[in-house]
């Protein structure tokens, strides 16, 4: 069986119907994951949505032996309740929301999750919102769409700048990159 299963997925990654989406590594305990067009595929077929996890993520103190580094591992998730799950309510709202604006990459891919990670053990410290888009160059991102529209990033310290300044001295300009 897994060879008839490997001839199929080397058939479709070869016509481009299938295409790798994150790579093996062992260090992290990550699978291979491949994306596929399902265009070609019946409709009576059902596929799983990869990455519908765990929307709040935390995790233990990130250690050090030597020169490497280990990432902090997932915690489980009942040693945080109930706090967690306000949490885990916020963070699907704005899933919920993504739902209907999806993140439209260059190649059509559409995007609709995020999730949220805390680290060293603790709901007080990170708590970043974590999504595909993080995978990006800036050059790369900025050409995805929501609703049709193009992105920007805005630079929020420098927006605190030009705001504090407009306010405090109402004249001149901070320039380009205050």
């Amino acid at each position: 069986m897994l060879i008839a299963a490997r001839k199929v997925k080397d058939a479709l990654t070869a016509d481009g119907w299938m295409w790798k989406y994150q790579l093996q590594s062992k260090s992290d305990k990550l699978a291979m994951v491949y994306e596929a067009d399902k265009t070609f595929v019946s409709p009576k077929l059902r596929f799983k949505c990869h990455g519908a996890g765990q929307p709040v993520i935390v995790r233990s103190k990130t250690t050090r032996r030597g020169n490497k580094k280990n990432e902090g591992k997932r915690l489980p998730r009942r040693g945080f309740l109930p706090k967690i799950a306000g949490l885990e309510k916020q963070v699907q709202a704005i899933n919920d929301f993504h739902k209907n604006h999806p993140l439209v990459f260059p190649n059509d891919v559409e995007r609709s999750r995020c999730r949220r990670i805390f680290n060293n053990g603790s709901l007080t410290v990170g708590g970043r919102l974590y999504g595909p888009w993080q995978q990006m160059d800036e050059d790369e991102r900025l050409t995805c769409r929501i609703d049709g529209e193009r992105l920007c990033e805005i630079d929020l310290k420098a927006s605190y700048l030009s705001i504090a300044h407009a306010i405090l001295v109402d004249e001149g300009d901070l320039g380009f990159d205050p």
